[in-house]
């Protein structure tokens, strides 16, 4: 559902979602910013991440 700025998790919620020790979640996130499929941003003095449009149309593509 992270697919806007306004819909921002925290790596704590993501791991939720996941089930991924943060560590490790904090890799893949990386990664996916790298390559320009996620973003993150900083709120309230908290790290937040959602999927960029490109992220969004890598996830759909998967599925057609």
């Amino acid at each position: 559902g992270a697919t806007e700025a306004t819909k921002a998790l925290t790596i704590k919620q993501i791991g939720e979602w996941t089930r991924m020790d943060a560590p490790e979640l904090q890799v893949h996130l990386q990664k996916l910013i790298e390559l320009g499929y996620a973003q993150s941003l900083r709120a309230d003095d908290t790290d937040k991440y959602h999927l960029t449009v490109d992220g969004i149309r890598k996830v759909l593509s998967l599925y057609s």
